[in-house]
């Protein structure tokens, strides 16, 4: 008796393939080393960092541009003359330059404004 490709194995092929294929595009879960885990921690420690001194200075740079802002609105101009000078030099000696692709436009809106 002589197998003949049939429906069945034609069947048992294509599921064959389409497993291979599913494992291909899972791909491997192979488990890192100790020295390799170590080393990716070691750089998630080292981003962690960096983060959080990217997140201080932008929320320091926002304070100040609220506080620029809010000088700017108050009524009648009170001591204006000792304040928005300074605040200007402030903002065009490097602020915009230094920090508009950390806050976006926030710098530039508080420049407009002024």
């Amino acid at each position: 008796m002589v197998n003949r490709p049939g429906k069945s194995q034609k069947k048992g092929d294509w599921e064959a393939e389409l497993r291979a294929e599913i494992e291909k595009k899972r791909g491997s879960n192979t488990k890192l080393t100790a020295k390799d885990q170590a080393l990716v921690n070691e750089q998630l420690a080292k981003e962690s960092v960096i983060r959080a001194k990217v997140e201080d200075a932008y929320q320091k740079v926002m304070v100040g541009l609220n506080i620029i802002r809010n000088l700017i609105n108050v009524p009648s101009g009170l001591g204006i003359q000792f304040w928005f000078y300074k605040a200007l030099v402030i903002l065009l000696g490097g602020v915009v330059q230094k920090t508009g692709g950390l806050v976006g436009g926030a710098v530039v809106d508080t420049y407009l404004v002024s």
